[in-house]
């Protein structure tokens, strides 16, 4: 959350302000610049820092050195360091809030900015709102601040401040607004064990236990850290690209040296991997403090989504920490359904905005207002807001279509609406196990994920993430994907799925039962710049091997008719016709035929 500011402000070494409080004089002073690293950096102070964050009863790791120095080191090129420091008659600290100020924008947030759950500060208990308020009193003489939203006050912070006349006196206005954040209460035994002994539970780590089983280990060694984030980033970006359109990883090149770096601090730090055979399918990388975990990023093996990998590894994370020392997880915001399963408490967090005029206040009690009401005249309309989002979104799309549409693309179109005449060609083939030597393509991957998010450029945003959560249905429902690609570009990939089931044929509306032991091949895609150079047919041939060293007997493909180049390919790896379905269409009448070949 950023603070908007209207001009940039000066580097300078600190502005002091003072204020009595309990008989207690403070002495405020705003640090920006270079110096605030090397010096928040400094044995001595950073011993002074712990000192005082073990003093405070909030849940403060985010505020702490193994978090904050992390994070300003990564983000140095992007975010100025800024600080508040409370110090005492004596010179003791005895309160911190760690900031930090957009280079190029000059808005000012705290360290961490988006990556910090929480924002808050540290100080003693019984100087805690006081700081708190003398720390933003100090800040509007510094920079000319006019709004400020932060995120989510840290669990046990006070929110009296929030009502503090000296702050309104002094032109600042805050607002909050609260929510009720589940927890996990590690401490209820009954209700862990229920959570332990839940059928669907069971159900799961059966199914690991009956691939070779699983083991979660906690990682604190750096270097070992780095060699899995490797992984840890194609896991959260391809699941966050479908869930939010976002690529944590790609789209932000400081994300993973900023967790490698927070490595320097293990035990402030829970990162845990979820093994299987040998293999990473799952990740948890939270902060830890007191006796608190903090949930964090997540990610799992896309391919073992229909094994709930995400679930059994939160399971095994409480079982570990538990025997760790620590009495609670707190889950965060959000009403994901996994959090519902296993919260058995609930805490209520404050969320704030300051407004450093009255003006600035009233307006944004404005458009918090019409954002209510605007929401009431959805519901009373019964429109859905996820739907309303929707249109508005295809209509600002509306005028990039109408630049793409050519004159040939819409005569087609229209011509479409009043006739439709679709040709499906379906082809089999007898799968036959080849000799054990046989070496397997190189460059031919079986279930490799991280190929689909090294699609072409060309695909839209909406189009990669539409691809990517069909992808993602397909793991879940035990779909193989066979793909290859090189120099980090998608070549080509295409997918199988067991017989046994109906399958619906494209463009004809048309259903087929493919037969028990049997295979059905669809939806292959070749990258425009290498088509033509065999690589449909090298796929095919090493998916018809593995197919037939599975036991698979026989295996079908299709293809339109009007697809001259993909019908040359399977024919050429040995499919031969099966069955001809054809789907003819004037208006609304619709006329359908079905051949089969001997």
């Amino acid at each position: 959350m950023i603070a908007d500011l209207l001009t940039d402000s000066p580097d300078r070494p600190g502005i002091p302000s003072a204020r009595r409080s309990s008989g207690v004089e403070i002495e405020i002073t705003v640090r920006t610049g270079s110096g605030v690293l090397p010096m928040i950096s400094e044995e001595t102070f950073i011993t002074e820092w712990q000192e005082l964050a073990a003093q405070d009863r909030k849940f403060t790791v985010l505020q702490e050195p193994a978090f904050v120095i992390s994070w300003y080191r990564q983000h140095e090129s992007l975010f100025e360091p800024v600080v508040c420091l409370g110090r005492g008659p004596a010179g003791c600290l005895v309160g911190l809030m760690p900031l930090a100020r957009a280079r190029d924008s000059g808005s000012l947030t705290h360290a961490g900015d988006f990556h910090a759950e929480y924002h808050g500060w540290i100080a003693l208990p019984s100087l805690d709102e006081v700081f708190a308020v003398e720390c933003l009193l100090a800040l509007k003489k510094t920079f000319p601040l006019r709004r400020w939203a932060w995120n989510w006050l840290p669990p046990g912070t006070p929110t009296g401040f929030l009502t503090s006349r000296r702050l309104i006196e002094n032109g600042v206005f805050p607002s909050f607004r609260k929510q009720q954040s589940p927890l996990w209460n590690l401490e209820d035994e009954a209700r862990f064990n229920e959570v332990m002994k839940t059928k669907s539970i069971k159900n799961q780590m059966n199914r690991f236990k009956k691939l070779g089983g699983f083991v979660l280990e906690r990682i604190r060694d750096k270097e070992r850290t780095g060699q899995l984030l490797k992984v840890l980033r194609s896991q959260c970006d391809f699941r966050q690209e479908v869930m939010q359109g976002v690529r944590p990883f790609a789209d932000n090149p400081r994300k993973e040296p900023f967790f490698l770096e927070r490595q320097n601090f293990p035990e402030s730090n829970h990162f845990t991997v979820l093994w299987s055979n040998g293999r990473p399918v799952s990740f948890h990388f939270g902060a830890c403090g007191k006796d608190t975990l903090l949930l964090g990023l997540t990610a799992y093996d896309p391919t073992e989504s229909r094994n709930s990998p995400g679930k059994v590894h939160l399971i095994e994370l409480a079982r570990m920490v538990k025997e760790e020392g620590f009495h609670r997880i707190d889950l965060t915001p959000g009403g994901d359904q996994y959090k519902e399963f296993v919260a058995n408490a609930l805490q209520e967090l404050v969320i704030p905005t300051f407004h450093f005029s009255r003006a600035a206040s009233l307006r944004t009690a404005f458009r918090e207002t019409l954002h209510g009401k605007t929401k009431e005249a959805l519901a009373a309309a019964r429109i859905r807001p996820e739907g309303f989002l929707a249109a508005m979104s295809w209509m600002r799309a509306l005028p990039a279509r109408l630049r793409n549409a050519t004159p040939r693309k819409l005569l087609r179109k229209i011509a479409r609406i009043f006739r439709e005449d679709v040709v499906y060609l379906q082809y089999a083939i007898e799968c036959r196990r080849e000799p054990a030597e046989t070496e397997r393509d190189p460059e031919v991957f079986s279930q490799r994920y991280e190929d689909l998010l090294a699609h072409p450029t060309y695909l839209s945003p909406r189009e990669r993430r539409r691809t990517l959560a069909e992808a993602l249905k397909r793991f879940a429902a035990g779909q193989m994907l066979y793909s290859m690609s090189r120099d980090g570009e998608l070549l080509h990939c295409g997918w199988v799925v067991r017989g046994g089931q109906k399958h619906h044929l494209e463009g004809v509306n048309a259903a087929f039962d493919s037969p028990p032991e049997s295979a059905v091949l669809y939806d292959f895609f070749t990258h425009p710049k290498h088509r033509g150079q065999g690589l449909y047919q090298r796929n095919l041939r090493q998916i018809l091997r593995d197919l037939a060293a599975a036991g698979v007997q026989k295996a079908f493909i299709g293809v339109l008719k009007s697809n001259d180049d993909s019908r040359r390919a399977i024919e050429k790896v040995g499919f031969s016709p099966y069955r001809t379905y054809r789907r003819r269409r004037i208006l609304w009448i619709e006329k359908k035929e079905e051949r089969a070949h001997v």
